[in-house]
């Protein structure tokens, strides 16, 4: 609200920063966009040491997913809506448009995703941007019944990683700077020096592997209908990009999770918990909003090891983000 206050007094423009005329014409800027980030996420997978990509497709039809790593209630099926539950989503949801929505639609697993520049000023080059999907709404309705049962599953049983402060109730990125700040005022009373390292993981939501995420999805204790339909939501998903009256051509990428729906957001947040569990093993605490993480551990000057200890934990983290 205070952002959308100070543009609306300031006058700031929605303009989407490209320039209005390309040395390409649209209709090629569009598709090659659309490639551009395709082999993006490409060249990232071909570095990551996890399965190979080439066959997640069919995999995605018959992975098995992982028991429960801890006891907790199986979470099988969803709930039937009422007519009530519909109008309470429908009342929820923000009042946004996509040219997808006229009903029926073709395809719910289409999104269309709009090219945004990471920040205001930057040239208009593939590098800069980044893609945000724009859902049809009764798609979009579906998720967020999807989104509500798996977290208050989530919730009920103590499932969400608790150095994540994005994407769940009464966390935020206040929640998340005062647990850095105040771990490090308490370390310096202690006369203890702080190592602090900041990492943003590349290309989060686009990178998910979703063979590993059905398979974290299980551990938490999801199967049943809630699994099948979650191996549905993420198969045979497609997006085309749209600017100034042209849309590219369809690209079915083969991972990750669309950013700009309600889902996409908390199955990252899941993905990504069992790499705060390792890092945790190690670390006393990994704060983190969304692909945003702070690493940090204290030390005390007079301990001659401490900085060599210090340092040799950060190295192994880095190991495991690049794995």
């Amino acid at each position: 609200m205070l952002f959308r206050a100070s543009k609306g007094l300031l006058n700031v423009s929605r303009d989407d920063g490209l320039p209005p005329n390309l040395h390409a014409p649209w209709p090629t800027f569009v598709n090659d966009l659309g490639q551009y980030f395709v082999t993006k996420i490409e060249t990232i997978q071909l570095k990551l040491d996890i399965e190979s990509f080439d066959s997640v497709t069919s995999l995605l039809d018959s992975v098995p997913v992982d028991s429960p790593s801890v006891s907790v209630p199986l979470f099988t099926d969803f709930e039937n809506l009422s007519t009530s539950d519909v109008a309470s989503l429908i009342r929820r949801s923000a009042l946004k448009s996509c040219p997808l929505d006229p009903i029926p639609s073709r395809d719910w697993k289409e999104a269309l995703v709009y090219p945004v520049l990471k920040k205001p000023g930057l040239d208009a080059v593939n590098k800069n941007l980044r893609l945000v999907s724009n859902l049809a709404f009764v798609s979009k309705l579906t998720e967020k019944a999807a989104f509500d049962g798996t977290s208050s599953h989530m919730s009920a049983n103590g499932l969400y990683p608790i150095a994540q402060s994005a994407y769940r109730p009464n966390h935020s990125t206040d929640t998340a700077l005062l647990k850095v700040k105040n771990d490090n005022l308490l370390n310096m009373n202690k006369q203890h020096v702080t190592l602090l390292v900041l990492l943003d993981l590349s290309a989060s939501f686009d990178t998910v592997d979703h063979v590993i995420l059905l398979r974290t999805l299980g551990s938490l204790g999801i199967g049943g209908t809630v699994i099948e339909g979650y191996r549905s939501y993420l198969s045979g998903r497609g997006q085309r990009i749209p600017v100034r009256g042209c849309t590219s051509e369809r690209f079915n990428p083969d991972c990750g999770v669309p950013q700009g729906s309600c889902l996409g957001p908390l199955l990252l947040s899941i993905y990504t918990s069992s790499l705060l569990s390792i890092v945790q093993d190690l670390l006393p605490t990994v704060p983190c909003y969304a692909d945003d993480n702070q690493l940090y551990v204290s030390f005390s000057p007079a301990d001659e090891n401490g900085q060599s200890d210090a340092i040799a934990a950060m190295e192994i983290i880095w190991i495991y983000q690049q794995s």
